[in-house]
């Protein structure tokens, strides 16, 4: 840190004619940026903010000097690293260069030793207050300092293995998962599993099904099997569990992607669509296209969540799921390699729907999806969810952009989350996070509660998408206004109009302020099979 120094300050005596404009000039710079503020006699702040305004750069402007203007300004700088502060005594004059009146004793322009008495002890005042603050401050960025450097040597422990070409090693546990009610049942051992992750052949396939397996000397932790609720046949009791069997290694260097084109940049670094060639056999998701992750931010907690997202792609089975293709951690940035669409993302597709979309004279115009397309949407998407609710996996990000759509119009949940440009407008910054806020329920923004209960909020916009033509929810409103309505447990949407009348009740029962008193995706698959059966759809 470094205390602050003023760069631009007043005089100590500054002359003003009545009635003109004027400009205190105070600037300093240090590290951090000081903040910067005035006192009139010293009372903070005792100036007319009628007439008087700060400007950003720390001086103070003027717009009409009159008589009461008259008195003793301090501009007082701090940060953490240390206070700084100047006086200047402000004359008013006539047009003549006369001193007007009332200031100080027999017009000599020198303030009162007695009236100064009392702004002296304030600003003795401000000035303990002020320094207590920051003696709280330095402890606290020492302890902040002290943390960081443990984290640090941690992280740089995992860079050297890994840039060996060898598993990063185990890391304690991560974060508590949560059950379907948003209590805490459990702590999830993400990075655990992570160890000796690769992509290999199951034995006896001849679809190209890739499977992962981990290290013999790691033991794999296996999550409850799903609840058997009713429901699609799709749902993940129909899934795989071969995921932890492998019978022979396939090593996947980067040489052998052949980069296509740029989706856009993400939370880690850029996304882009490319095809995997490996001894003349190619891997792909669908179409002949892969996405590619591309880990570029060395940031302890995106290297974390970077693995976090492999080990829930890598482990989970499931049709509706975008597969873990491959992981290419031979050098930085580490890739993940992943199952993409020949349609691309869910929300691309919406948009082009829609009657008022500007697009190319040559490109192709998909139909409006009709009511009982877009419940088998819904239906899909909530089966992968079941199945990733039943693992004790959060996804914290669903939203159309973050699905893929097939030619079939077949869904699968993916997480490309292209917060940094393609969809930045969907992403607001937060506590030095970008966060998709209007997909969120009050406990994950204000609180920090993720569980699968914000997961069916989620899945509730998501419908609401599909359903609007891939439209921003709360539309109308800014980022700023959502925040604040969303505080005030006073933001909610509306179920869609063309949403038969069974769907709409249950969006709104994902909805609820509580998360004990929104469904588990276990009871909503069930429902929309009900619906199903009822509407013969």
């Amino acid at each position: 840190t470094e205390p602050p120094k003023f760069t631009v300050k007043p005089e100590n005596v500054t002359r003003a004619v009545l009635g003109q404009k004027l400009m205190l000039n105070c600037q300093a710079h240090g590290d951090p940026e000081p903040t910067i503020q005035w006192d009139k006699d010293g009372y903070l702040n005792g100036y007319d903010h009628r007439r008087i305004r700060l400007l950003g750069n720390g001086s103070l402007w003027f717009e009409e000097v009159v008589q009461e203007d008259q008195g003793l300004y301090g501009c007082t700088a701090g940060n953490s690293g240390g206070f700084n502060r100047v006086d200047t005594q402000l004359l008013v004059t006539n047009a003549d260069g006369e001193v007007l009146e009332g200031f100080g004793k027999e017009g000599t322009g020198s303030p009162d030793p007695e009236e100064m008495g009392g702004s002296g002890m304030m600003t003795k005042t401000v000035s303990i207050t002020l320094g207590a603050a920051g003696a709280y401050i330095l402890l606290v960025l020492g302890l902040m300092v002290w943390c960081r450097c443990r984290r640090i040597k941690r992280k740089q422990a995992y860079l050297q293995v890994a840039q060996h070409g060898q598993p990063p090693p185990p890391l304690p546990p991560l974060r508590p998962a949560k059950s379907e009610n948003g209590d805490i049942h459990a702590y999830s051992t993400i990075g655990h599993e992570m160890k000796g992750l690769t992509l290999s052949k199951e034995a006896g396939k001849s679809d190209g099904d890739t499977a992962y397996s981990q290290s013999s000397s790691h033991s794999q932790s296996h999550a409850p099997p799903p609840s058997g609720t009713s429901g699609l046949k799709t749902s993940s009791a129909s899934v795989s569990h071969a995921s932890t069997q492998s019978s022979s290694s396939l090593h996947l260097s980067r040489q052998d992607l052949q980069t296509l084109m740029p989706l856009g940049k993400g939370e880690f670094g850029d996304v882009f669509l490319a095809k995997v060639m490996h001894g003349g056999e190619k891997i792909d998701g669908g179409g002949g296209l892969v996405m590619v992750k591309a880990l570029q931010n060395r940031d302890e907690n995106a290297v974390l969540e970077f693995r976090h997202q492999a080990e829930l792609y890598g482990r989970l089975q499931h049709p509706h799921m975008a597969r873990l293709l491959a992981l290419c951690r031979d050098a930085f940035p580490h890739l993940m390699v992943m199952e993409y669409s020949d349609w691309g993302d869910l929300k691309q597709f919406l948009l082009a729907t829609r009657k008022d979309r500007v697009a190319r004279p040559d490109a192709p115009k998909p139909p409006p999806l009709t009511i009982a397309q877009a419940i088998r949407m819904a239906q899909q998407i909530s089966c992968a969810m079941e199945h990733m609710a039943n693992h004790r996996f959060v996804h914290k990000d669903i939203a159309t952009r973050n699905c893929l759509i097939s030619s079939t119009l077949d869904i699968k949940i993916s997480n490309p989350s292209l917060c940094r440009d393609t969809y930045c407008a969907e992403y607001c910054q937060l506590h030095n996070q970008l966060i998709p806020l209007r997909w969120m329920p009050h406990e994950a923004v204000f609180e920090d509660e993720h569980s699968t209960k914000s997961d069916v909020w989620a899945w509730a916009c998501c419908v609401w998408e599909i359903f609007h033509q891939g439209e921003l929810p709360y539309h109308e409103y800014s980022d700023d206004a959502v925040l604040h309505l969303l505080r005030k447990q006073e933001l909610c949407l509306r179920a869609p109009h063309l949403a038969p009348e069974p769907l709409g009740t249950l969006l709104e029962t994902c909805w609820s302020a509580s998360p004990r008193d929104r469904p588990s995706f276990g009871q909503i698959v069930s429902q929309l099979h009900a619906l199903c059966l009822e509407s013969g759809l």
